[in-house]
């Protein structure tokens, strides 16, 4: 028999009685095709972080296991999310500019956010934050970068956020009379990139790279039965869920002194439930960047960048297609560097879909050896 592990994890609706439960025992090539589904779960705060780092073994005899049963969902509910399932940060790789990495045989970096919900956009267009409602989200991405020689590079992140919020629910914004707080991670990622030797047109450098994204098994959820009369749910249709697969690849001028270094580069991601057994959804992203040295110490930076996100079930598109993001990175010491910026989509209709309008601070630090 297949083990527990194998089993798509759910949540148990005890409202139906026991008759109409599926038996737990049931294997997944015996649940019936509807029920193949993930959906939120609640956990307890001071769990979440602990079961984020054993998810590695989530795959195997002896790892976390979960149970499947009824899956469909039952009623107009809006479970607490975080907002790294629905902007930039979470759904695609954050793109490194670091000058001072060069040389280097390992980094530790971390970088923060403070992102500030402002609204979300449905198709009927955009609907601001209620008046009287808030939500404070701190996104915290810590990454172990190490450089195996002159081409390759190897990175671990292990992204995760605290968000409160009152008088809302996360990530759609939908109103509800209550506080909450959470701490949820957004899975272990590891990733590789390779700078290609050859100078191309001899003023760039090419970089490739890939990576797989092992996420908890649960978080997405089936909203497409709920989205005619309750829109806003399509924020919910991709969660932090999925496992990912995804390839990345750019191309950046070759610094001088003195001059803007231009910068351009995509990201094709797959979003597999679970375990690369389905593909759920396609991510598109790019970005466009220019930095430029002002000393031996600092630099300026900016973006200019974006997702968009195909569901297959239900049929939604999830998008900021224009993201622009202006900091500076100062180099403290030789093996210390930090950065800090500000962030915010474009808010124009066009330019979103089914997602979030925020305006966000990112700082952060690099330590490297």
């Amino acid at each position: 028999m297949t083990p527990l592990t194998d089993i798509l994890p759910a949540k148990i609706n005890t409202d139906r009685p026991s008759s109409e439960i599926m038996d737990l025992t049931l294997t997944r090539k015996e649940l019936p095709r509807e029920d193949e589904r993930l959906v939120q779960r609640r956990r307890r705060p001071a769990l979440r972080l602990l079961l984020c780092i054993g998810v590695l073994g989530s795959t195997g005899p002896g790892g976390f296991t979960t149970v499947a049963a009824e899956t469909t969902p039952t009623g107009p509910e809006y479970e607490p999310c975080h907002v790294l399932c629905s902007n930039e940060m979470g759904r695609v790789e954050p793109f490194r500019l670091d000058p001072f990495l060069a040389s280097r045989n390992y980094a530790f970096s971390l970088l923060s956010a403070y992102v500030s919900p402002r609204g979300h956009y449905e198709m009927s267009g955009y609907i601001p934050v209620s008046a009287g409602a808030s939500a404070h989200v701190l996104q915290v991405v810590p990454a172990f970068s190490y450089f195996i020689n002159d081409t390759w590079t190897a990175q671990l992140r292990l992204p995760f956020e605290y968000n409160r919020t009152r008088g809302l629910v996360l990530p759609t914004l939908h109103e509800e009379n209550t506080k909450h707080s959470t701490i949820e991670p957004d899975g272990v990622t590891l990733s590789f990139e390779y700078r290609v030797p050859r100078r191309l047109f001899a003023r760039f450098v090419a970089r490739i790279g890939g990576g797989y994204r092992l996420s908890m098994p649960s978080g997405t959820v089936d909203v497409a039965a709920e989205l005619p009369q309750q829109p806003d749910k399509a924020l919910e249709a991709l969660g932090f869920g999925s496992d990912d697969l995804f390839v990345t690849g750019g191309l950046r001028q070759i610094p001088s002194r003195g001059a803007w270094v231009i910068g351009v580069g995509g990201e094709l991601r797959l979003h597999t439930l679970p375990r690369l057994r389905r593909r759920f959804a396609t991510t598109y992203a790019y970005y466009v960047d220019a930095s430029r040295r002002t000393g031996s110490r600092w630099q300026l930076y900016g973006r200019a960048s974006g997702f968009s996100t195909h569901i297959r079930v239900p049929k939604v598109t999830q998008a900021n297609r224009a993201i622009l993001l202006a900091g500076s990175y100062y180099r403290c010491s030789e093996a210390v560097t930090l950065s800090v910026a500000l962030k915010g989509e474009v808010p124009l209709t066009v330019a979103n879909t089914n997602s979030l309008q925020t305006i966000g601070l990112n700082w952060g630090f690099t330590v490297a050896r």
